[in-house]
């Protein structure tokens, strides 16, 4: 009888712990919370990406104007002040001396996009000598596999507008 009386008792009493049940459900819970933050992160991640090339184009541009408004010529064969421009690449900017881009001469300077993931978009932009204006608005796009662009313009002052 006595051994009766134990089986009876335990099956009636519950033992401490989880279920395998709660387990998976507090599992999953964290695996959906996890994956939430990760692909927010990815996002404000791909938006920096955009931001810092944004940064990189502004910069190339206005040392190309600042190049051709002050007549440097770089190279041994320069006779006096060259136009500067900037010739849009895939993933890369590239300042040129000039009245076309040239890309076998040596004198060109490429800046890289900051990521393999952006690129850019548009047609050079030609800075006149001494005045530093362009002889048509120039336009240059900023992209990332996302959804995330930036556009600059350069109007016919040679001033560089864009969008923040």
């Amino acid at each position: 009888m006595a051994l009766r009386k134990d089986c009876m008792h335990r099956r009636g009493t519950r033992t401490h712990g989880f279920t395998l049940i709660e387990v998976l459900i507090v599992l999953g819970l964290f695996a959906l919370i996890a994956g939430l933050i990760l692909s927010s992160g990815l996002r404000t991640h791909s938006g920096f990406t955009v931001k810092d090339d944004e940064d990189l184009a502004i910069a190339t541009l206005q040392k190309a104007r600042s190049q051709s408004m002050h007549g440097i010529c770089e190279g041994s064969a320069c006779v006096g002040a060259l136009a500067h421009g900037v010739h849009v690449a895939p993933h890369a900017l590239i300042i040129f001396q000039g009245s076309s881009f040239d890309a076998s001469k040596s004198t060109n300077e490429s800046m890289p996009a900051q990521s393999a993931a952006t690129g850019f978009a548009g047609g050079d932009i030609l800075f006149a000598p001494l005045s530093g204006n362009v002889q048509a608005t120039g336009t240059i796009i900023i992209f990332d596999s996302g959804s995330t662009t930036a556009i600059l313009t350069v109007g016919t002052g040679g001033q560089i507008i864009w969008n923040r």
